[in-house]
């Protein structure tokens, strides 16, 4: 496991700081607001110089009081097993830092209990290290008593979405998009009203009254429906926590930052020329034209840019619009593929739906005739011997004094007008009377010209479970 080192949770050191990749920061994933704080912990412990995630070991109790549980009433080691557990298997869906395509990974590696010790060894899982360690560029250093100050977890969420624009001074994010980066249930704030109070407004004053950044929002409509939400980031007046001096030791460059400085030199733009690029045009519209430059030198066909820099600041300059991240294209092709299935599941449905409830309603019909056929054909004292003979077996079944209480007897009506003694009379009868004849309902089904009935009925359950 590697060397183990011992760590002391409950004091937090005032320029504790918790250094994350922006596509870390931009990952989908829903935690608790105890997980999330166990999370950054464990984050701001990682050293500069470390090229592996090393497992630290804690005290259990110290443990139990960071996150927020009671000591009291001897459930606090199960609480922080179950914390432990979800962080193993709580997926975050985040871009490969290469590719950009998804990964989904999970937060811990291990935890380790010692319980007669009292402590607990855990580390970070290692598809977190490119998104952790060595970072170069991209990133975004936030201190963790400003992290660990919110109390909801939206709140977390949306100050690192915003901290990271924080030099920006803006951001735009599409609601839905905003329910992605929160992983926000679709039965959870169905309505925009409640999704602005209680998760932006309430995030809003939280993170205002507490935190280094201070910001406001506007509503963008489509037509009569808010969409998206823009954003404005200032540097909070109101935090008395924060020296300059340590305000310069966070890794917060000014413009390259943004997460689209490196691409534009990588292609040929000059810096003074990628700052003002950064400072005058929206992220979505930087994103969209290095995404559709890479496209077209990567593309076999099509016409040769010969001047990826002069293309791609003419490109911006001219807002050609907003593209979306491989992620988002896979996520979106996903939502797709499930529409298009559910599509043709419910026309295969419209297809086979009659066919089995005329194949069940027929075998239904023919059951019941055969029932009736039988035992009002009978001489009344036979048919009498019969029905208290059938009495006395429904007696004898699970439940059997009601279910006998709804056989009254007297011919064949009174064996099929409660489901319940019309299944047991068909397995009675097939028992017990050699005249009582009758087919399964495959046997129907081919009867009436459906010959794989089995297997219609059997995709039929499939569609609407």
């Amino acid at each position: 496991m590697g060397k183990i080192i011992m760590r002391k949770i409950g004091k937090m050191k005032e320029d504790a700081i918790v250094i994350r990749h922006n596509k870390l920061l931009e990952a989908r994933y829903r935690l608790t607001i105890q997980e999330m704080r166990l999370v950054l912990w464990l984050i701001s412990e990682i050293q500069q110089g470390d090229e592996d995630f090393k497992p630290y070991r804690l005290r259990i109790e110290d443990l139990a009081n960071f996150v927020g549980f009671s000591l009291e009433g001897g459930k606090t080691y199960r609480e922080i097993a179950e914390v432990t557990g979800r962080l193993r298997t709580r997926a975050l869906d985040i871009e490969d830092m290469d590719t950009g395509e998804l990964i989904q990974a999970t937060w811990l590696a291990s935890a380790r209990y010692y319980w007669k010790q009292g402590y607990v060894d855990l580390k970070l899982a290692p598809d977190l290290i490119p998104y952790l360690l060595k970072l170069k560029d991209r990133y975004k250093g936030m201190y963790l008593r400003h992290l660990l100050s919110l109390k909801s977890i939206y709140s977390v969420r949306l100050y690192d979405l915003l901290k990271q624009y924080e030099n920006i001074g803006s951001r735009t994010i599409d609601i839905a998009l905003l329910r992605e980066y929160c992983k926000i249930p679709d039965d959870d704030y169905k309505y925009y009203k409640d999704l602005r109070v209680w998760v932006v407004d309430s995030a809003r004053r939280e993170i205002n009254e507490k935190t280094d950044i201070f910001f406001d929002y506007e509503e963008i409509k489509t037509g009569r429906k808010v969409t998206s939400l823009q954003f404005t980031i200032k540097k909070n007046k109101n935090d008395q926590n924060q020296s300059l001096e340590t305000i310069e030791a966070i890794p917060d460059a000014t413009t390259e930052e943004s997460p689209y400085f490196n691409n534009l030199i990588a292609h040929g733009v000059l810096r003074a020329t990628a700052e003002r690029l950064i400072s005058e045009h929206k992220p979505e519209v930087i994103a969209y034209n290095i995404g559709q430059l890479e496209r077209n030198l990567k593309a076999k066909r099509g016409k040769k840019i010969d001047n990826p820099a002069g293309w791609l600041i003419k490109a911006i300059e001219e807002d050609r619009g907003e593209q979306k991240s491989i992620f988002d294209e896979q996520q979106e092709m996903a939502k797709k593929a499930e529409a298009e299935a559910a599509k043709k599941g419910k026309e295969r449905i419209s297809e086979i739906e009659p066919i089995i409830k005329k194949i069940r309603n027929g075998y239904g019909t023919y059951i019941n005739g055969a029932i009736c056929s039988l035992i009002d054909t009978m001489k009344k004292d036979d048919r009498i011997d019969l029905e208290r003979s059938f009495e006395a077996f429904l007696k004898q079944q699970k439940g059997g004094s009601f279910i006998a209480s709804k056989f009254n007897g007297g011919g064949g009506r009174a064996w099929i007008e409660d489901t319940l003694v019309r299944q047991h009379g068909i397995r009675y009868l097939s028992e017990n009377c050699p005249d009582f004849i009758i087919i399964d309902q495959l046997a129907y089904s081919k009867r009436h010209s459906v010959e794989n009935f089995d297997e219609l009925e059997k995709e039929y359950k499939e569609l609407t479970k």
